[in-house]
């Protein structure tokens, strides 16, 4: 995807005023160079581009956070070994205890749901959650021998912490929203969640399902998915992306956000994204059924990378 987006850009489909900037103070080369001679010269690491390209000095922050986004994407592999805080949903106190963000696809909250924090709570002596922001139940002050074995009765995939993700996707429900609307909203809330599982991405990315177009407050990191009579539409910021049935919203999102992440520079959030390559193109790309097939599979591929750490160090 990397490579065709590479062609993309050099045909004359591709109509956007380039300004030729610098990778990083490193290195004179531009982010589509580097990117083109990482594909070409099937650099793997960090400092096999460094030294093919002839990095000045040891690199810098912005590069290293960078190149290992790139490298992740374009080669689809993890090979790093990961302590307790560097790992997804884990944060570390400052007092030396934890806090676990504890799984849930959706915003409905069962009962089943909620009979298994409780019983885990007592079996571990926790006395406190929390709600998170993005509607999500924590943890908090779990020391560190438990952090663990409560992953493993949450069933918590040990995945590497990102420094950017997709996040859950939030609801809005309020007001006179029709009780099928309700219905359909959690049932593709629940359906993003289970795919796009905060997955790394070049820049966070904020999902708000709702029927209000009003509700939102990350515009330009926000994707907007609004209930309406004719079915969903898909906005980020104030630009309608698709208008599509409820059978297809979930899969065209996902679609939607893989090309992100894929064709995305480090960095760079939905909005300007979406100004860069065009909404033009990107409606082509979505609708595709080859390319959505194609996007759906490298996703598959990249989640299975990214949780498949059971067999790494976890100190």
């Amino acid at each position: 995807m990397v490579a065709e987006l590479l062609a993309y850009i050099q045909s004359d489909h591709f109509n956007e005023a380039i300004v030729e900037e610098p990778f990083c103070s490193c290195t004179s080369l531009t982010e589509d160079d580097v990117l083109e001679e990482i594909v070409t010269k099937q650099l793997n690491t960090v400092d096999k581009v460094r030294s093919e390209l002839k990095w000045s000095g040891e690199g810098c922050d912005a590069c290293s956070n960078a190149l290992h986004y790139y490298l992740r994407m374009i080669y689809k592999q993890e090979s790093w070994s990961y302590s307790i805080e560097q790992l997804g949903g884990v944060k570390h106190q400052s007092d030396g205890r934890y806090s676990i963000t504890m799984p849930l696809k959706g915003a409905l909250l069962k009962e089943s749901y909620l009979q298994d924090v409780l019983g885990l709570m007592k079996e571990y002596n926790q006395s406190k959650v929390v709600l998170t922001e993005d509607q999500r139940l924590m943890l908090v002050n779990v020391e560190k021998s438990n952090v663990r074995p409560i992953m493993e009765r949450l069933k918590i995939e040990r995945k590497p912490k990102s420094e950017f993700w997709i996040h859950k996707a939030r609801t809005s429900i309020g007001g006179s929203i029709q009780q099928a609307y309700v219905e359909d909203i959690n049932h593709i809330a629940t359906e993003l969640d289970e795919a796009i599982d905060t997955i790394f991405a070049p820049q966070h990315v904020f999902i708000n399902v709702t029927a209000n177009y009003n509700i939102g407050v990350n515009e330009e990191k926000e994707l907007k998915l609004i209930r309406m009579s004719r079915g969903w539409e898909m906005y980020v910021s104030d630009q309608l992306i698709a208008v599509v049935e409820q059978e297809e919203a979930a899969l065209l999102t996902i679609t939607f956000l893989q090309y992100y992440r894929e064709t995305a520079k480090y960095l760079e959030d939905l909005y300007s994204w979406l100004n860069r390559l065009g909404i033009i193109h990107i409606r082509e790309v979505i609708f595709s059924t080859e390319l959505r097939d194609q996007l759906i599979a490298a996703l598959k591929v990249d989640l299975h990378q990214y949780m498949n750490i059971e067999n790494q160090a976890i100190n």
